[in-house]
């Protein structure tokens, strides 16, 4: 799924449950897209669960997804060592895995653990991890964009406006506005894929 249709989507039915209060462009919160991710016709989802516990070094956030009763169940934990904005953060970018594509799951041990240690750069990339890594720094760019549209950050660099007032006007931590809402990222962001 392309990044700007999932932020489209999610915008979209923010908007429709709110009535239109919450309006297309406005900052999300994690909480917006999890309750997005569950009210979404466009993965199977119908349970998240967020835990926030001490996570294997290295590790910002782990997504699990699991089948029970014919219905797919989410698990998402994030480290206890977090600031609360880096939380968020994370909990929003395992949100994106909701809409990965089925090849990039991963349902075997050995999978899992060379996987976690491709994403620790503890070992080289070999081919056949290439597209489960693909899909993990995917996720990071869909966050982005879900959070707050390239739409939205294009207007306010076009009108000078600085990004310390970006995060400002939209209620977004330094740390996450230095990295989701740089020009350099927006190309990525409208033209990448889940």
């Amino acid at each position: 799924m392309k990044f700007t249709d999932l932020s489209e989507h999610l915008h979209e039915l923010r908007a429709t449950r709110t009535n239109n209060a919450m309006v297309k462009g406005r900052m999300m919160s994690a909480m917006d897209i999890w309750q997005g991710a569950l009210d979404s016709d466009r993965n199977n989802v119908k349970d998240i669960r967020v835990l926030i516990d001490t996570l294997p070094p290295g590790f910002e956030g782990i997504f699990l997804r699991y089948s029970q009763k014919n219905e797919e169940k989410v698990i998402i934990a994030t480290g206890i060592g977090l600031s609360h904005p880096r939380q968020r953060f994370v909990i929003a970018k395992e949100l994106m895995h909701c809409w990965s594509p089925k090849d990039s799951y991963v349902g075997d041990p050995k999978i899992a653990s060379d996987l976690a240690l491709a994403l620790t750069y503890k070992t080289t990339i070999d081919a056949s991890m290439l597209k489960i890594v693909q899909a993990d720094r995917a996720a990071i760019t869909a966050a982005a964009e879900v959070i707050l549209p390239h739409y939205v950050i294009e207007k306010e660099i076009r009108e000078g406006i600085s990004l310390e007032e970006t995060a400002s006007r939209h209620n977004l931590d330094m740390e996450i506005a230095r990295e989701i809402c740089p020009h350099y990222t927006l190309a990525a962001r409208k033209n990448g894929y889940l």
